[in-house]
């Protein structure tokens, strides 16, 4: 993939579906870009403690830099997922082990019991034309050595898939997102850990993290909610080639309940689809609707495999 806000990247995936002889799943993935390199590992053991539970084991470390602070962590989990119908929740354990460079450096050591529950009736993971999808997640964290850094997170996205004609060649896509960090104060949460908006998966048109409040240096300050919302018009032409028309809004604020007087970014632009067996390519252009100076660029350019949403 390409970003014109993060420059080149690339992932890898490698899955063995039985590796054990009993159905147990070990998926091994990568991911290498300018100022991102992420490993992960996940071991998904099924029927534990119940014939239709599941119970994944996951190990990640990932090196970030971003305009605003540079983190290195590792993160340990195990969560059990167990469906419901179309519904699937899932509990768990979680350990993060973190140093974050902002100004100073801080290390955290954060443990975690995370919630979820997800529903979706999208019928394809990387093209869905149809469906509706609903993510949400309560996850609340301590850090062991010190009592101030205790918050939760609430969050809770949705994606609909409505097609506008019988052949599914016109589809209005339309995503939206809700994050709350509650608890303490901003200035006790990890900076990689705030809420930020912008980017080729949240506000088109700026950059990374840039949908919000910025500090002294106009650089991301990160806030405590965050929302942003999408909705995109796609037209399939023929088998191969596609097109789209987008329009996305929100930001990442420093208050806890957003109103109407905080200020929200707007960003609209349009984009080509060129369709493979495995899934579209997506080359999209966005523009900032509310362009400030010196900071936001004119336009922004996402080339990537899959939808943006």
């Amino acid at each position: 993939w390409y970003y014109s806000d993060l420059g080149l990247g690339t992932n890898a995936g490698w899955t063995h579906r039985n590796i054990f002889g009993a159905g147990q799943e070990l998926r091994l993935d990568a991911e290498v870009a300018e100022n991102l390199q992420r490993a992960k590992s996940d071991l998904i053991l099924p029927r534990m403690w119940h014939p239709s539970q599941t119970l994944g084991l996951s190990a990640q470390y990932e090196h970030e830099i971003t305009d605003s602070y540079e983190t290195s962590n590792l993160s340990l989990s195990a969560l059990a997922r167990r469906p419901f119908l179309e519904l699937q929740v899932g509990y768990g354990l979680s350990y993060r082990l973190a140093s974050v460079d902002k100004d100073e450096l801080r290390r955290f050591n954060l443990f975690s019991a995370p919630l979820i529950a997800e529903f979706s009736t999208a019928d394809h993971l990387l093209d869905p034309t149809s469906g509706l999808t609903l993510n949400t997640r309560v996850e609340p964290f301590t850090d062991i050595g010190k009592s101030e850094t205790s918050f939760v997170l609430w969050d809770l996205s949705g994606r609909h898939y409505l097609p506008l004609n019988s052949s599914k060649s016109i589809i209005l896509a339309t995503r939206g997102r809700y994050s709350l960090l509650a608890g303490t104060s901003r200035d006790s949460i990890p900076e990689d850990m705030l809420l930020y908006a912008g980017g080729g998966g949240s506000i088109r048109g700026y950059a990374y993290q840039y949908a919000g409040e910025l500090d002294e240096d106009d650089d991301p300050a990160g806030g405590v909610s965050a929302v942003d919302f999408s909705t995109e018009l796609r037209f399939r032409i023929n088998r191969e080639y596609g097109f789209v028309l987008f329009g996305d809004g929100g930001g990442a604020f420093s208050s806890r309940n957003p109103s109407e007087k905080e200020e929200y970014f707007w960003g609209a632009g349009a984009g080509l689809r060129y369709f493979t067996p495995i899934g579209p390519i997506r080359l999209d252009v966005a523009v900032p609707l509310d362009r400030r100076s010196g900071v936001d660029d004119p336009f922004q350019l996402y080339l990537s495999l899959g939808q943006a949403f």
